[in-house]
């Protein structure tokens, strides 16, 4: 719902994914008070609802029929709010007729499926900034007493196998 606030106009906010309606944010807040929850609970629920309602018709369809626990919806809708329309719309196809025993890795990958398939920038704006988090420390500058050093690193899977044999073989 969004109407004329004082002088202005409340345009609202977007708070689910491309395609919902924006909400005021004036009545995002009085959702959340009128729960007893805080601003950003009411908001990530109300999010739930909106992604489900508008993005999710067949995991919604299954809501209100009685066959989908709400909390598994909502866990999904979670995930997707990110997606495009195309990308949500394979997911929603994907996890609908399963979604009653769909765990949160198996809807992640799901996820990451459709970015990859539909959103091919998104996806290698990911692989970017995985790359950045990549780094691989040895830390000498404090050795223990036994004359060992920390080593602390986040490598991608085909390197981390590498220095684990490389490691083994060493220790070998």
């Amino acid at each position: 719902a969004i109407w004329w606030a004082g002088r202005g106009q409340d345009t609202g906010i977007p708070i689910a994914g491309e395609g919902a309606p924006l909400v005021s944010e004036f009545a995002v807040l009085e959702f959340a008070s009128a729960l007893g929850m805080s601003a950003e609970s009411g908001r990530m629920l109300m999010a739930q609802a909106l992604e489900l309602a508008h993005r999710l018709p067949r995991v919604w369809a299954r809501v209100q029929a009685g066959s989908l626990a709400p909390w598994r919806a909502r866990r999904i809708a979670e995930q997707t709010l990110i997606l495009s329309l195309e990308a949500v719309a394979f997911v929603d196809a994907q996890v609908a007729p399963f979604a009653h025993k769909t765990g949160p890795a198996q809807t992640q990958r799901l996820v990451e499926t459709a970015i990859a398939r539909h959103m091919p920038a998104h996806a290698a704006e990911q692989r970017e900034r995985a790359a950045e988090q990549r780094h691989f420390t040895i830390d000498h500058d404090q050795v223990s007493f036994a004359g060992t050093s920390r080593v602390h690193g986040e490598l991608d899977l085909a390197d981390a196998l590498d220095l684990e044999d490389a490691v083994r073989l060493g220790a070998e």
